[in-house]
């Protein structure tokens, strides 16, 4: 078994792999037993999550109290970008350490200083961590723009040029921190 992260094939989440997520992600032990119990029940038997039950999960724990009033193709948009973004191996399908991801980082159902952190750092598919390529921006601000109901007219191709270049993880942070979309949420 290794440094596998995941329950068996059936679904079992085993004591040392429960314990290993909850370090892993930071996540307290009770909650990734929660987390992994409410999963089993939105996936198939063989313990493994399609898009549709992503989405159902996605919109039940995860979408923060503003969004209780949106339309849901917004909701949906989102859960399927991180979907996109969980199922790295394009199977059409995630597993329960795939699903703490998304739990890791919504844990509250916003985005925090330390979790905007980490949703950069796992969107970044840049070798250089420091560096964010456009098209890894795009898709950052994408997620912020989804998550916290920004206006489409307000692109973020508009906001990427107001970011000065080369874009580093430090600026682009500094930039949504600041920026009037987002800082009020975060």
């Amino acid at each position: 078994m290794g440094n596998r992260l995941e329950p068996s094939i059936e679904g079992k989440l085993s004591p040392v792999d429960a314990h290993r997520l909850s370090v892993a992600h930071d996540i307290e032990l009770n909650r990734v037993h929660r987390m992994h119990q409410e999963f089993l029940l939105h996936s198939a038997p063989d313990g493994a999550m399609d898009k549709y039950e992503f989405r159902h999960c996605y919109n039940r724990y995860f979408v923060p109290h503003h969004h209780l009033k949106v339309i849901p193709h917004h909701q949906n948009r989102q859960a399927d970008r991180w979907f996109s973004n969980l199922d790295k191996d394009k199977t059409g399908c995630i597993r329960f350490h795939q699903f703490l991801v998304v739990a890791d980082i919504l844990q509250k159902n916003s985005i925090t200083k330390d979790n905007l952190d980490k949703l950069i750092d796992y969107l970044n598919t840049s070798e250089n961590k420091n560096e964010i390529t456009f098209a890894d921006g795009t898709l950052i601000l994408n997620f912020l723009n989804d998550f916290y109901c920004v206006e489409e007219e307000y692109s973020t191709e508009k906001l990427w040029n107001n970011v000065d270049q080369p874009i580093t993880k430090g600026k682009l942070l500094n930039f949504i921190i600041k920026h009037p979309n987002y800082s009020i949420h975060i």
